[in-house]
């Protein structure tokens, strides 16, 4: 009798420390990943994002990082689209070399397009967003003299 009931206590424990791995760990929901996902309320959403990246293993290549990141995007039912513009394309004298990933979500029934500047740092992370503009995109400045 008692081995069995040993036998069963080191069953229980071996299940609790082979069932609590990191893959286990819940993810954020979608929706609330997606309540987050707007113009206004990106702040929120940056930090889920910089999460994401800081998890990811270290033996992957940058490249294959932002691959990862982009799928995940994807995987969002709010996201409609997630593409890399650009890979370490924005280089500054002091500053880390940065990339852009452009995604692309319905907001208000019109689709939004932000640019996610990834900095790319051990972790990656995203340091900053912005509008994505087209080149059929006009600007117009207009400067008012009272």
């Amino acid at each position: 009798m008692k081995k069995i009931n040993l036998f069963g206590i080191m069953l229980l424990l071996s299940f609790g420390i082979v069932g609590c791995s990191k893959d286990d760990i819940p993810e954020i929901s979608n929706e609330k990943f997606c309540l987050y996902l707007s113009s206004e309320t990106m702040d929120k959403a940056v930090p889920i994002i910089n999460d994401f990246l800081a998890d990811l293993p270290s033996n992957l290549t940058d490249s294959q990082k932002l691959q990862l990141l982009t799928e995940w995007l994807k995987s969002k039912s709010c996201i409609i689209d997630a593409t890399i513009l650009c890979e370490s394309c924005i280089v500054g004298l002091f500053t880390p070399t940065m990339s852009e990933i452009l995604i692309s979500f319905r907001e208000n029934g019109i689709v939004e397009h932000l640019v996610l500047d990834i900095e790319m740092a051990n972790p990656l992370q995203v340091v900053f967003y912005h509008r994505h503009y087209t080149p059929y995109d006009v600007m117009i400045q207009t400067n008012r003299f009272f």
